[in-house]
């Protein structure tokens, strides 16, 4: 993110020649804070007639609006000129440490797929069973949900001082609400443990910046606990059902076994896929954790 370290040509010259005022450093984290909205709404679970947004698409999807949310910030530090080679010691580390949290959470998400992996595997390695000896059902399991072992932790805001430290506050307030907010409807969307994790977001999503932001935030929240399971996991899981049913009635099963095993294999690929994002967004972070230690240590020389 070059624009955090850098000043740009003609902006310069026009932001720089002057103290900006207060009415132009307001219309900057606006219009931040609108990006951000924009994105958000592309997450915003609002169902058509017929289909079921809430499924590993819509996850991965959620995962790709993370570095918008980074480009927008970095576009916001551009335009009210305050590269972070300028920045308030302390404000700097409210920043790394923002970056840190965010690893911490691709941790948590790498750690849910391969829990979820490991149920498919689970339960491929039973269907095989039953396709060799019916009787082996009884080893057929749904895909059940399981809570997470972290804590969330009540962060620090940092202290507040005034004009572009100012705004910059509260756009690093929005940048790190927005993001963790994110990670963790992903991370509660794989496990399907959605109700007691939306109830402790919703209580985050008030009171805190933009309205806007938090009544989408919170839309989204009560979809979520709505639903509670993502769409390719209920399917799974309907068709474990329907598997023990039909042999419990008939004492056969038909093509169950196959449409299920296809099911789960389905969903195996998309934890890959999954997994994949999850990687990248990782490596990326760590290059731009790098990127801001070189730029301070120039700074210092």
């Amino acid at each position: 993110m070059v624009m955090l370290f850098q000043r740009f040509g003609n902006h310069t010259l026009k932001t720089s020649s002057k103290m900006q005022s207060s009415e132009a450093l307001s219309a900057s984290l606006h219009a931040f804070e609108s990006d951000i909205l924009n994105y958000l709404f592309q997450i915003s679970l609002h169902s058509k007639p017929g289909v079921d947004t809430y499924s590993f698409s819509w996850i991965q999807k959620c995962l790709r609006v993370l570095p918008n949310i980074d480009k927008a910030f970095a576009k916001f530090i551009a335009d009210i000129d305050y590269p972070i080679t300028e920045w308030k010691s302390f404000r700097v580390e409210e920043y790394m440490k923002d970056n840190i949290t965010l690893l911490d959470h691709l941790n948590g998400i790498s750690s849910s797929i391969s829990h979820m992996g490991q149920a498919c595997m689970k339960l491929l390695h039973a269907l095989s069973l039953v396709e060799a000896s019916p009787i082996m059902l009884k080893k057929l399991e749904a895909i059940l949900p399981w809570c997470s072992n972290k804590k969330v932790e009540d962060q620090e805001e940092g202290k507040v001082s005034s004009g572009k430290d100012l705004v910059l506050h509260q756009a690093l307030l929005v940048r790190k609400r927005v993001k963790n907010w994110i990670c963790r409807i992903i991370d509660s969307s794989i496990r399907g443990d959605t109700a007691q994790s939306c109830l402790v977001m919703n209580s985050e999503c008030g009171g805190l910046y933009n309205s806007s932001l938090g009544s989408l935030q919170s839309g989204v929240c009560e979809e979520m606990k709505r639903k509670t399971v993502v769409k390719e996991v209920v399917e799974i899981n309907n068709g474990v059902v329907r598997l023990q049913a039909a042999a419990a009635k008939e004492g056969r099963h038909g093509d169950e076994p196959k449409e299920l095993r296809e099911r789960v294999e389905v969903l195996g690929k998309l934890l890959e896929g999954v997994k994949e994002d999850v990687n990248k967004l990782f490596a990326e972070a760590l290059v731009r954790r790098n990127e801001l230690l070189d730029s301070l240590e120039h700074r210092k020389e």
